[in-house]
């Protein structure tokens, strides 16, 4: 077996992530550093009955199921460190 030759790696620009944002079928939510939404596209409106601008600015908690309200912010950023060990990051 030969190996796959790479060609050039495309990165989509901002647009072209916007669009696959705006029209993702399932809910996304990003936040800050202070577990603050900064983004919250059309799917998740529908999932939470919130529209973006209520959404956005205000504390991921609000979102959250009961049994994560309750974790310290710590334990929250060691959740998320742990994910992004798992996926590579």
């Amino acid at each position: 077996m030969m190996p796959h030759a790479q060609g050039p790696t495309i990165r989509p620009d901002a647009a072209h992530i916007a669009a696959i944002v705006e029209s993702a079928m399932d809910a996304i939510v990003s936040i800050d550093d202070d577990h603050r939404v900064v983004l919250f596209n059309p799917a998740a409106e529908r999932m939470f009955g919130v529209r973006a601008d209520d959404a956005i600015g205000t504390s991921i908690e609000r979102f959250l199921p009961e049994r994560f309200r309750k974790l310290t912010l710590p334990e929250v950023n060691a959740r998320i460190e742990g994910l992004k060990t798992a996926i590579g990051e």
